[in-house]
């Protein structure tokens, strides 16, 4: 990778195309890209989405994992280990529905894991290691990362699944979180990324058209009650009713 100066890193765009295009115009200029899972998943366009960063990823030096989601439209596995989501069963099956012959085989190419040199460190990518939720306070989510086994030779790991930007120390090990592009979390509903020089990692975010992605929810078979909880997702960067 000798040569690449910057670099977009970039997860979770679960589905919502209007926020992947904005981010990947957004981000000009990069050499090279670190994906850290969850294409798909609880989203209007997942075949859509799986197309838009499968062409992107031919254009440039591409490092891609799968996610929980990913996993789930793939193998037809629950990504969601906890309390019942209302409707969610439905949405992710209607999700598996929507992947084409092309669709899969892209997303059946990645790895759930990758660990490489980026900018001279060793750098481990992964979605996530457990199926804790990724609706949850930084403590927790702290707690979490402690647990964490990781290769012992990499300094840092870059993961996705809680949907916030995160750059933390835990142990030896820098810990480092893009945020979410489509469906971000902290009470701000821009697109979430970073963009990754020799000298700093610098988090970004960008607005796009929400209108289009809350009207594309209408495709997708779910309760009015459910449908408000995402629009407001999607609007206001929450997850839950009066989260």
């Amino acid at each position: 990778m000798s040569g690449i100066q910057r670099i977009l890193v970039l997860g979770d765009i679960h589905a919502n195309l209007a926020a992947g295009e904005a981010v990947l115009d957004a981000a000009e200029e990069v050499e090279a890209c670190i994906f850290v899972g969850d294409i798909i998943g609880f989203g209007p366009q997942p075949r859509q989405c799986v197309d838009l960063f499968r062409q992107f990823s031919q254009t440039l030096p591409t490092w891609a994992i799968l996610g929980n989601h990913d996993l789930h439209a793939l193998n037809d596995v629950a990504s969601w280990q906890g309390e019942a989501v209302g409707n969610g069963a439905e949405w992710e099956a209607w999700t598996a529905r929507q992947l084409d012959a092309d669709a899969r085989a892209f997303l059946n190419g990645l790895p759930r894991s990758i660990t490489a040199t980026f900018h001279g460190i060793r750098t481990h990518l992964r979605h996530h290691q457990s199926a804790l939720s990724s609706h949850v306070d930084d403590a927790t989510v702290a707690a979490e990362l402690e647990t964490w086994v990781c290769p012992e030779a990499s300094e840092l790991v870059v993961f996705g699944h809680f949907h916030r930007p995160i750059a933390w120390r835990v142990r030896d090990k820098r810990m480092v979180c893009p945020g979410s592009v489509g469906q971000p979390r902290g009470g701000c509903p821009e697109a979430s990324f970073a963009i990754w020089e020799p000298q700093e990692l610098a988090f970004r975010r960008v607005a796009y058209d929400i209108d289009r992605t809350v009207a594309a929810l209408d495709d997708i078979p779910m309760t009015a009650v459910y449908r408000e909880i995402w629009e407001r997702n999607y609007r206001e960067g929450v997850v839950g009713p009066g989260s």
